[in-house]
C-alpha cells in the first residue's frame, strides 16, 4: 500500500500553521501540538490542537467518502 501524507492547515488571528504527517507520525504530531500549546510565544490553544488532531484520519479505519472530515473543502 502506498504511504499517505496528511496535510492540515490552520489559520487564526493572523497566524498560519501547516502540519504534515504520515501514518507513522501521529504520535510525533501529538507531541508537537502539545509543545505548541505550551509555548507562550505562540498563539496556539488546546482547541487548536484538538482541531488539528481531528483532521488527521485514523489510518486503521477505512476512509468513508461521505464523512465531511474526508472532504478537501472544510
Amino acid at each position: 500500500m502506498a504511504e499517505c501524507l496528511n496535510v492540515v492547515g490552520l489559520a487564526r488571528n493572523g497566524h498560519r500553521y501547516v502540519f504534515l504527517c504520515d501514518d507513522d507520525g501521529r504520535n510525533k504530531l501529538t507531541e508537537t501540538l502539545h509543545e505548541f500549546v505550551d509555548d507562550p510565544e505562540l498563539d496556539f490553544t488546546e482547541s487548536d490542537a484538538l482541531l488539528v488532531q481531528l483532521q488527521i484520519p485514523d489510518s486503521s479505519q477505512p476512509a468513508n467518502p461521505a464523512d465531511p472530515k474526508n472532504s478537501l473543502w472544510m
